[in-house]
């Protein structure tokens, strides 16, 4: 059995491997682009406007649980999910 399933995995691995460098290669980025001022600039907005977003909204939801309000419990956020 093994004449026949040693030659299948090898070839599944190549043909896996051959996959996943290509995976590589279009996922690699040059060094110039992450010393780009406006990438940087455009992504310190980015976090930005996610922070003043998402910290009220963490803050309400903690300070209504440890009060008791069932309106923002955890059930009702996986709930809503």
């Amino acid at each position: 059995m093994s004449w026949i399933m040693c030659p299948v995995v090898k070839l599944i691995d190549g043909v896996f491997g051959s996959l996943g460098q290509q995976i590589e290669s279009m996922l690699y980025i040059e060094k110039s682009h992450y010393t780009d001022t406006d990438l940087k600039n455009v992504w310190r907005n980015m976090r930005n406007l996610a922070y003043i977003i998402l910290v009220p909204i963490m803050l309400v939801m903690v300070i209504s649980t440890a009060l008791g309000f069932e309106f923002i419990s955890a059930y009702t956020v996986k709930k809503a999910h």
